[in-house]
């Protein structure tokens, strides 16, 4: 069975509570981040190059090092190594911005577009598992345990003044 069938027992305790629904969203970013690598080998990519590529193929612009940063995740310097490797592989380009030449903007080269078109054809796996974990939620009114149980732990940090 994978890790996204497996449903979480929401009629256990309270006291294991927290920890299964860790232990399922755990699970689930397991197996996201396997699709993401996969798709990434697919294609050529290590995962931080396929969030990278991502975003600036999501992206409505160009994106500055700090912007293409804060929508991975990942540090300025990991974003300036991988900008250097996917710049050589003429999959981004480099354009400076044109009020202020310190600033570089990055956008996909047109090879960079045909392997997003690749790319976007594996992500409808991906959504057809966000689609299930989201009736899974749904059908366990697992956003309104969620909901509780962040009252119960700020109701407990607050009682144990933390």
């Amino acid at each position: 069975m994978s890790d996204v069938n497996q449903q979480i027992n929401v009629s256990t305790t309270d006291s294991d509570l927290p920890f299964q629904l860790y232990m399922a969203m755990r699970r689930y970013c397991k197996v996201q981040e396997r699709i993401r690598t996969k798709v990434g080998k697919s294609i050529g990519l290590t995962e931080a190059q396929y969030y990278l590529v991502r975003a600036l193929a999501l992206s409505n612009s160009k994106l500055s090092y700090s912007q293409l940063a804060k929508r991975t995740g990942l540090s300025h310097n990991s974003i300036s190594t991988l900008v250097k490797g996917l710049v050589k592989s003429g999959l981004i380009q480099q354009h400076p911005y044109p009020d202020d030449g310190r600033i570089t903007q990055l956008t996909l080269s047109s090879e960079g577009e045909e392997l997003v078109q690749h790319l976007f054809n594996f992500s409808t796996s991906q959504q057809d598992v966000l689609q299930k974990v989201v009736r899974m939620i749904e059908e366990d009114d697992l956003l309104r345990k969620l909901d509780d149980l962040e009252k119960m732990a700020l109701e407990f940090f607050d009682d144990t003044n933390m």
